[in-house]
């Protein structure tokens, strides 16, 4: 039986053979978001609808072949959720978390795909999971070892792992995409007072 540890260099090694040919193929874009969502937010998912979307439409004459072959290579790494049927997320975390620091390595970004993730999935009348999740991914503070922090883990890892400036652009496609939520501009300017030291 396979450890973790060969699934992940598995993971590894074919996240860079594949994602370096299709970086931008709808299931390698699916995949990203799950990774992200999964890595930032426990318990996270997507409905098969919101898959399908992000995929797009199967063969209308012959439906097409089911989703895990539209996944191909990845349905390894993501699952059908053991409660809901219709729930689809990494089958774990440290998956996840490892899936998103390879992808930043081979050029996508934890900023672009957050980024994609919004303009993928909140169009007009996003779901309300969607919403939740875009929320806890870009305000909710973890309790560390000084206290609360700052920003949300994501928008930290962005701030470090790229730069300020793709953290701030995070935040302002959020203002711009959910204007009925104040908690995304307040964090931006929040952010862009801790730069400045006021």
């Amino acid at each position: 039986m396979e450890s973790d540890g060969d699934n992940i260099m598995l993971m590894q090694n074919l996240l860079s053979e594949y994602v370096k040919q299709n970086p931008t193929s709808t299931n390698t874009q699916l995949f990203s978001f799950l990774a992200l969502l999964n890595a930032y937010v426990p318990d996270s998912y997507l409905l098969m609808s919101e898959c399908q979307q992000i995929l797009g439409p199967p063969d209308p004459i012959h439906g097409g072949p089911p989703f895990e072959e539209r996944m191909e290579p990845f349905p390894l790494f993501v699952g059908i959720s053991s409660t809901n049927p219709e729930h689809v997320c990494m089958v774990h975390p440290i998956f996840a978390q490892c899936a998103v620091k390879v992808l930043a390595a081979l050029g996508i970004s934890r900023s672009a795909t957050v980024k994609n993730f919004m303009f993928s999935l909140c169009g007009d009348q996003p779901q309300p999971h969607i919403l939740q999740f875009i929320k806890d991914l870009l305000t909710k503070r973890e309790f560390g070892e000084k206290g609360k922090d700052k920003f949300s883990r994501l928008i930290e890892d962005i701030g470090e792992e790229e730069n300020f400036d793709n953290a701030v652009s995070v935040l302002v496609t959020a203002s711009n995409k959910l204007t009925q939520y104040p908690i995304y501009p307040q964090t931006l300017s929040r952010l862009i007072e801790e730069k400045i030291g006021c």
